[in-house]
């Protein structure tokens, strides 16, 4: 093709279109084109989608497709990229767009006009160089197509002063602008909001409310004059939703703690509160907060205030003596200790007997029992006579005594009557105040001592006087 002069000259897709002045001449695998005439001076070429744009002298773009004129644009271009797979890029002197095979635009930002600009030809980067300095750029997405707007409440009631909004990237690229928020029935302040955000980013802020008025408002989020996405919100008068639920959790050394759940199913925050005297913060609209409070038994309802709401109490079933304790004497020697937990939660405590071997034996155990369980603990006696047996928790509020009582030693039964040997001789009976010629050992197996490991305790007392053995407690 003859190409006089200072022609402008593009290749694309295995052709070459050369242009000088007004007509410019289409190359296609050596092959030359017919020559075609435009409306004007051509100030550049570009080609995209297989179609030819010329840039005239007067701004307008000018689409070929074959030679045939398919449409025209004025858009005042003063530069236009050579070649783009899906749209070229097009300087106005005021702004950046794009321009597609069949004419239609759409605005750059984040660009400035101006400056000398190269682009790839997927549109994968922008590159504009001004005042010395070179700016590398990739394309945002639209946020028309890839924003939207989600609120964590539906309804709100009309003492509300703020809502958290959430603004997210549904779509596959970034997306770098500032929207508006807008209300309508309401008005939200500070609800312009610069970002950039990367497919499946959010961006969450929390936004003052104004004006609410009972019945529907529309919070808008919108991109210039487009409007991206919207959510309603229904406005209604103040429901008293919120509901306290508690459950003994714990029973320790005799205290027990209640765990109460305080449940904010209104549109508005609870600002706070007190569960018998204890502090807690903000529970959110239709969230759950959890306070443990600790006290002394018994336990049958707790103050709680939810500002803004009101008072409410929470029923809690604790009686005065969470751990009950038995104690019974067995003819056959032994006292047995039964302590029951009298509450819906595990207990940990200290379990004291004495009195039970010898009048000032003293045998102490941990205590763990779950909810609603029974210990059943059957100590050997050693002594007989009469003397009290009491058994105690560690902080002495759940006591049993048998006062006066008569204790059987395991060798032998002692009743107000008669007295019977083991080997149907009677040895004489002791003193109160005597004790006998005994020796008492304890052994414990070597298995490791923690919970959830049987271990065994024996504890084997012998007398010294003739009798090789009086009695044996294993457990």
């Amino acid at each position: 093709a003859e190409a006089p002069g200072d022609p402008t000259v593009v290749a694309a897709g295995g052709s070459v279109v050369v242009a000088n002045f007004t007509a410019f001449t289409r190359i296609v695998d050596g092959e030359t084109a017919s020559s075609v005439q435009v409306d004007g001076a051509v100030e550049a070429l570009g080609v995209v989608g297989g179609r030819v744009v010329a840039a005239l002298a007067d701004g307008s773009l000018v689409g070929y497709d074959g030679g045939q004129r398919r449409w025209a644009a004025d858009v005042g271009a003063r530069w236009l990229a050579a070649v783009g797979t899906e749209w070229l890029l097009c300087d106005t002197g005021e702004e950046l767009v794009t321009v597609g095979p069949d004419g239609d635009s759409t605005r750059v930002s984040g660009v400035d006009p101006g400056g000398r600009l190269v682009v790839a030809a997927d549109g994968s980067v922008v590159c504009r160089v001004a005042n010395g300095t070179a700016s590398v750029f990739r394309p945002s997405g639209d946020a028309e197509t890839e924003l939207s707007l989600t609120a964590p409440v539906t309804s709100v009631d009309d003492t509300v002063s703020e809502i958290p909004l959430c603004v997210q990237n549904v779509g596959d690229t970034p997306v770098d602008t500032t929207v508006e928020i807008e209300g309508d029935g309401v008005t939200l302040a500070g609800g312009r909001v610069p970002f950039l955000l990367a497919p499946d980013g959010r961006l969450e802020r929390v936004f003052e409310l104004r004006g609410l008025r009972v019945g529907e408002a529309t919070v808008a989020l919108r991109d210039g004059e487009t409007t991206v996405d919207t959510t309603t919100l229904e406005v209604t008068k103040p429901a008293d939703t919120a509901t306290v639920t508690g459950e003994p959790v714990s029973l320790r050394d005799g205290r027990v703690t209640v765990a109460v759940d305080v449940e904010n199913g209104s549109g508005s925050p609870v600002e706070g509160g007190t569960v018998a005297g204890s502090r807690f913060d903000r529970v959110p609209p239709e969230t759950t907060t959890t306070v443990e409070v600790t006290t002394d038994p018994p336990v049958e309802t707790l103050p709680v205030t939810l500002d803004g709401f009101g008072e409410q109490s929470v029923v809690v079933d604790v009686p005065e003596t969470p751990l009950a304790l038995g104690i019974e004497t067995t003819d056959d020697g032994y006292v047995t200790v039964t302590v029951e937990n009298r509450v819906d939660c595990p207990a940990r405590d200290e379990l004291v007997v004495e009195g039970v071997a010898t009048p000032d034996a003293r045998v102490t155990r941990a205590l763990e029992l779950p909810a609603n369980g029974t210990l059943v603990w059957r100590l050997p006696s050693v002594a007989s006579g009469r003397r009290p047996v009491e058994a105690q928790t560690s902080d002495a509020r759940h006591r049993r005594r048998l006062d006066p009582g008569v204790v059987d030693a395991v060798t032998q039964t002692v009743t107000d009557s008669e007295t019977t040997g083991v080997s149907g001789e009677t040895p004489p009976l002791l003193e109160a105040d005597e004790q006998p010629p005994v020796t008492v050992d304890r052994s414990v197996s070597a298995e490791p001592h923690h919970a959830g490991v049987a271990i065994v305790d024996r504890l084997t007392v012998e007398c010294t006087d003739g009798v090789d053995r009086i009695g044996t407690l294993e457990r």
